[in-house]
């Protein structure tokens, strides 16, 4: 591994209240709309949105409860489906969303959402991948394709 790359901390799946689950509802909801490619929006994007909304609806109802959006995204019912990367807000890999599911956190539709954005995300990788001829694989020769 590159010594500049994250690593995702290991997470324990956390106890969710309702509020805690329609907080994590309008996040994925915003990440699965504004976040692909990459998986990943800095905080002061989300901050800026939520600016945008009314300032008594839920998420910031929610949100000034605890402070401010770092303190909430530090909470370790909020850290079942993303972790922080200093300023950068980045979903949990598929095991961690399934446990997620499995448990009752996120509803099948944000499962699912999850699986289209994540498939959003490997095709543009790899489609830059090809496009830049850094498809093959440097141990096996095997060659990766999109399928689009």
């Amino acid at each position: 591994r590159k010594s500049n790359q994250m690593v995702e901390p290991q997470h324990k799946v956390e106890h969710c209240n309702s509020e805690d689950k329609r907080f994590i509802e309008f996040l994925l909801g915003y990440m699965y709309e504004f976040c692909p490619p990459e998986l990943r929006i800095s905080t002061e994007k989300l901050s800026q949105y939520m600016l945008t909304m009314e300032a008594k609806c839920e998420p910031n109802l929610y949100r000034k409860q605890y402070g401010n959006l770092k303190t909430v995204l530090k909470l370790p019912q909020i850290m079942n489906v993303v972790w922080l990367d200093n300023n950068i807000i980045r979903l949990r890999d598929m095991a961690a969303m399934e446990q997620c599911f499995n448990a009752g956190v996120i509803s099948q539709q944000l499962f699912e959402g999850y699986k289209v954005t994540v498939d959003k995300h490997w095709t543009h990788r790899l489609g830059v991948m090809k496009n830049l001829g850094q498809n093959l694989c440097k141990v096996c020769n095997m060659t990766f394709k999109t399928l689009v």
